[in-house]
């Protein structure tokens, strides 16, 4: 069994965090399931250096995986990056929602 990443989680943190510039939201984001996925399937570990190689401000595999992502400040920047990923890559942009 591995440890969890955090002991709690602060609320007011989380409001400051959402407000906060995409770069600073992607160095915090955290999957708890993230180590365990790559204790299965170590090979991810490549692919998630692959997209920060590729110039995403963070990458991280989805729940459990074996989906990864990254978080790239243009749309642009994730189009490049998928041709990283021959077999199969999508990019989805993502909209602002007013706070």
């Amino acid at each position: 069994r591995l440890p969890s990443t955090r002991a709690n989680l602060d609320p007011d943190a989380l409001r400051r965090l959402a407000r906060a510039p995409l770069a600073t939201l992607a160095r915090a984001m955290d999957n708890d399931l993230e180590a365990a996925a790559l204790s299965l399937r170590p090979d991810l570990a490549r692919t998630l250096a692959r997209l920060e190689e590729a110039g995403a401000l963070a990458a991280r595999i989805s729940g459990s995986g074996p989906t990864a992502f990254g978080v790239f400040a243009t749309a642009t920047e994730a189009r490049s990056a998928c041709a990283l990923f021959p077999d199969g890559a999508i990019v989805s942009p993502l909209r602002e929602v007013a706070s």
